[in-house]
């Protein structure tokens, strides 16, 4: 039984590394074909490194670039926004996703976070929720590592130091576990989407006879707010809320 259970897990491991080297085959296929401009040809190897469970930024960074050539807004905006959500400090990401919303039609005033809300989400946004996890873990190891230096140390002076480096540590920890629960949190309680259609009517009612609030376009991002028999309660950017069709966005 255990030697089923061995080469069980060996032929797993086989397995995810042949679709990890066909994925990296397929992203560097897909690089070699937007260089020779062949956008479309090069958008279908990208995705296909994503069916292959390849996800990272960098892949949805060059699927947005080949939408962006094609002038396909919605496309080209959900996928820099993927790659916002896995590295949200990259400079390159912000630009084309940037260049990427004036192709949308739809302008809004956003309404700005302020104060200590501002502040704390500023702050923790410089992260994904998961890296903020690792390094909490890693002030974790580091704490335990000046723990064992202070626990073995003959000298004050040392002690001292080892010490100040423990609370120092404690410190860091927990705020990056903080960061990473208040990153999760948001993001669970507050789902993005982007709409697909070219252009359809935000309604005041999940009904398509209800009257329409405001025409929205292609590209827009909006914020699910509720769920109810196949539409979406949203909030625009600008706080305007009302309800959109499921298959007229795509959550983020």
């Amino acid at each position: 039984m255990r030697s089923f259970i061995y080469i069980a897990v060996l032929f797993t491991q086989i397995l995810f590394a042949q679709s990890k080297a066909e994925a990296k085959k397929l992203f560097e296929e897909g690089n070699d074909l937007y260089q020779k401009e062949q956008f479309e040809q090069a958008a279908a190897k990208y995705e296909q490194v994503l069916k292959e469970g390849l996800v990272s930024d960098e892949v949805y960074f060059n699927l947005g670039n080949s939408y962006y050539k094609l002038n396909k807004v919605a496309l080209s905006v959900y996928n820099f926004e993927k790659a916002k959500q896995l590295n949200p400090t990259c400079s390159s990401v912000e630009n084309n996703l940037h260049f990427s919303r004036q192709l949308a039609v739809d302008e809004f005033d956003v309404v700005p976070r302020v104060g200590m809300d501002k502040l704390i989400f500023d702050t923790t946004s410089i992260f994904h929720y998961n890296t903020w996890a690792w390094i909490g873990v890693g002030m974790a190891f580091l704490f335990f590592l000046a723990f064992a230096g202070y626990y073995y140390s003959n000298y004050n002076i040392t002690k001292r130091l080892f010490f100040s480096g423990m609370v120092g540590l404690l410190v860091l920890m927990t705020l990056a576990l903080l960061s990473a629960n208040f990153q999760k949190k948001y993001r669970d309680s507050n789902k993005s989407a982007i709409v697909f259609e070219t252009v359809i009517s935000v309604r005041s009612e999940p009904k398509e006879t209800s009257p329409e609030i405001t025409p929205i376009h292609e590209g827009a991002k909006v914020l699910i707010i509720e769920d109810i028999n196949g539409w979406n309660k949203v909030a625009l950017p600008n706080g305007v809320q009302g309800w959109l069709p499921k298959t007229a966005i795509r959550k983020l």
